[in-house]
C-alpha cells in the first residue's frame, strides 16, 4: 500500500481578522513568527526522511499571510518538493 501524508505546519501565531468564535489567535495569542532558518531546516529534514511520501503541504497559523517571509517559505517548499507545488 502506497501511503501519502499531508504535512501541516504552523508558521505564525498572529491574526488580524478577529473572527467571532476564534479564541486562539486574535487578540489573545502572543505574536510569533517561525524563523525562516528553522523552517528551512525542518523542510530539509522532512524531505530527507519522508519526502517521497508527502502528498500535500499546508502552511497555517493564525493568518499565514502576515508572515513577513512567507514568499521565501513557499519558494523553499517549491524547491524541495517541486512535484507538489504548482
Amino acid at each position: 500500500m502506497d501511503v501519502k501524508y499531508c504535512l501541516k505546519t504552523q508558521i505564525v501565531d498572529e491574526c488580524n481578522l478577529n473572527c467571532k468564535g476564534c479564541d486562539h489567535f486574535a487578540p489573545l495569542a502572543k505574536k510569533w513568527h517561525q524563523p525562516l532558518d528553522d523552517f528551512i531546516k525542518m523542510m530539509k529534514t522532512i524531505k530527507d526522511t519522508v519526502g517521497n511520501y508527502i502528498k500535500e503541504i499546508e502552511l497555517y497559523g493564525g493568518e499565514p499571510l502576515l508572515h513577513e517571509q512567507l514568499y521565501e517559505m513557499i519558494m523553499c517548499v517549491k524547491v524541495l518538493f517541486p512535484k507538489y507545488v504548482a
